[in-house]
């Protein structure tokens, strides 16, 4: 097995099903050896018992076993766990049951007497097929994260604002003024630092959950109303004119910021955009409310 596929296996949990006393001591010690824990049943209706109170990455099943026999348990296994794999082990080299088995998708055979040499092939077999799809499935969440976030920032982005929108909530929309004199003053690394600093600070002064949108723009998306409104975007003014400046690589970069808002009603987006184009068009004030 190889090393990293070994030290991952020693994050997995096994099940190994066997009624013969002296093959599951045995085996259980073998088994022992790789993985991080394994629990063992003395029967197919004790295995899928134990399968329902926790889910195994792998489990090992013998196949004559009184009560349930081991593609029984394998076919409930895989009824409530589709992805978990199973192997079987048994003492009969008996066609029609593997042709059963390969029906129902087991990843593996052992045959009685089982030689270490058998049980590391299958066993790295197996593990690299959990291994896979671990990485797999971490990658795609990497992919959903990526496609969700600001990759700046770390904020949800206007895709995941999107789909939380509705006529019982309110947006705040907020802009950074003359962003782009930052980013032309001292560099768009800089630019970007401001960026996540000014996405921690309204973290930390907002109960809502904040966005980070396209250029310098963030939304906040809230049931608060009117008043409650008024007094978090005051409460945000007031903590940023006490902040005065961001510190930047020693930099001192002062920063101001244009609110508008939308108060429970359809295209709460369409409406603070246009609530704040109002804003820099007419240039009264730095709060609008959507009218």
């Amino acid at each position: 097995m190889e090393k990293g596929v070994f030290k991952f296996a020693k994050e997995l949990d096994i099940l190994y099903v066997e009624d013969d006393y002296d093959s599951r001591e045995k085996i259980k010690e073998v088994l022992n050896i790789f993985f991080r824990s394994v629990d063992i049943a003395k029967d197919g209706e004790e295995g899928l018992e134990k399968f329902k109170e926790k889910e195994f990455d792998i489990v090992f099943t013998d196949i004559y076993m009184p009560k349930m026999n081991g593609l029984e348990l394998v076919k409930k296994i895989k009824d409530i766990s589709p992805a978990t794999r199973c192997v079987i082990i048994t003492a009969y080299s008996d066609s029609n049951f593997v042709l059963e088995a390969i029906s129902l998708n087991v990843d593996g055979f052992l045959l009685k007497p089982i030689s270490l040499d058998s049980l590391k092939g299958v066993l790295d077999k197996v593990v690299k097929c959990v291994y896979y799809e671990k990485v797999l499935e971490c990658k795609k969440v990497l992919a959903l994260n990526e496609c969700v976030r600001d990759e700046i920032t770390g904020l949800f982005n206007t895709f995941e604002l999107k789909k939380h929108l509705s006529a019982e909530k309110s947006l705040v929309l907020i802009d950074i003024r003359d962003f782009k004199t930052v980013n032309l003053v001292y560099g768009y690394d800089s630019g970007d630092i401001v960026l996540k600093e000014f996405a921690t600070f309204l973290k930390e002064n907002v109960e809502d959950e904040v966005y980070k949108l396209e250029a310098d723009k963030f939304a906040i998306l809230t049931l608060k109303n009117k008043e409650e409104i008024k007094k978090m975007v005051n409460n945000i003014f007031n903590k940023l004119s006490h902040r005065e400046y961001f510190l930047v690589n020693d930099k001192k970069i002062y920063i101001d910021i244009n609110v508008s808002i939308a108060y429970r009603s359809e295209d709460l987006l369409k409406k603070a955009r246009v609530a704040m184009d109002e804003i820099k068009l007419h240039k009264k004030g730095n709060i609008n409310f959507y009218s």
